[in-house]
């Protein structure tokens, strides 16, 4: 848990997708994140709510898939659910843009 932590805790711009191995939705969402972090220089971060719960509350994470982006460790963009690709690949992009 500390590394993961100290990755976010010292950087400007990131996105963290929040799953479980039981949840057959953030199984099938997998493909799509990662199409996403291909195409756009935004660091992407898989995080097991099993194994963070405590990342997991500090977002404020209540049902998985969920995925969030932080910039300037502000909450930049929130998604819940297996979201299209275009729809992460827009809230991403706008997101790196600003």
């Amino acid at each position: 848990p500390s590394e993961l932590k100290e990755k976010i805790k010292n950087q400007d711009m990131f996105a963290l997708k929040f799953w479980a191995p039981w949840c057959q939705p953030c199984l099938q969402f997998q493909p799509v994140v990662e199409k996403v972090s291909k195409m756009i220089p935004v660091d992407y971060y898989s995080v097991n709510v099993e194994e963070f719960p405590e990342i997991a509350a500090q977002f404020q994470v209540n049902s998985i898939p969920t995925v969030v982006g932080i910039k300037r460790g502000d909450l930049n963009f929130r998604t819940i659910g297996a979201v299209s690709y275009n729809d992460l690949f827009v809230k991403t992009q706008m997101m790196a843009l600003l």
